[in-house]
C-alpha cells in the first residue's frame, strides 16, 4: 500500500510520519511525505529523534508535493490542521484522504529537543 503523508512545511511531522510507517511497516508499505509549501530542510532534530529511538532516517528529505505525481498513493493522510484546510492537487486522484492531527514537536517542546515527546506520542498513534 502506498501512503502519502503530507503536512504544509514537509520537515518534522510529515517526515516523522513516513519514517515511522517505513519502520513498522516492514516493506509492506510504501510511504512518502510531501508538503504544500516545503521548508527546503528536514528539521535536523527530528532526524536526531529517529536515530535516538533507532528508526532508519536514510533518504528522507523535504519535498513538494508536486514531486511526487508519479507516486500514485492508495491513501493520503495529512497530520497537520493547516495542510488539512488545503485543495489537495487534482493528481492524487482516487486515493482515500483522511486527516491525523499530529502535535507539532517544536511548540511543543518549545525548541529544546524537538521531536522526542512527539515522537513517542505520534509512534504510540502509528501503533493504533
Amino acid at each position: 500500500m502506498k501512503i502519502l503523508f503530507i503536512c504544509t512545511h514537509n520537515r518534522c511531522r510529515s517526515i516523522l510520519a513516513e519514517a515511522i510507517a517505513r519502520h513498522c511497516g516492514k516493506g509492506l508499505l510504501k510511504p512518502a511525505s510531501a508538503g504544500s509549501q516545503p521548508a527546503g530542510v528536514v528539521d535536523p532534530l527530528t532526524l536526531e529523534a529517529l536515530t535516538r529511538h533507532q528508526i532508519p532516517a536514510d533518504g528522507l528529505q523535504c519535498k513538494s508535493w508536486n514531486d511526487l505525481k508519479e507516486f500514485n498513493p492508495d491513501l493520503v493522510i495529512t497530520v497537520c490542521d493547516s495542510a488539512a484546510a488545503e485543495a489537495c492537487p487534482v493528481w492524487l486522484g482516487r486515493a482515500v484522504k483522511v486527516h491525523w492531527g499530529l502535535a507539532d514537536p517544536s511548540i511543543e517542546i518549545g525548541g529544546v529537543g524537538v521531536g522526542c515527546g512527539s515522537l513517542r506520542s505520534n509512534h504510540r498513534h502509528s501503533d493504533r
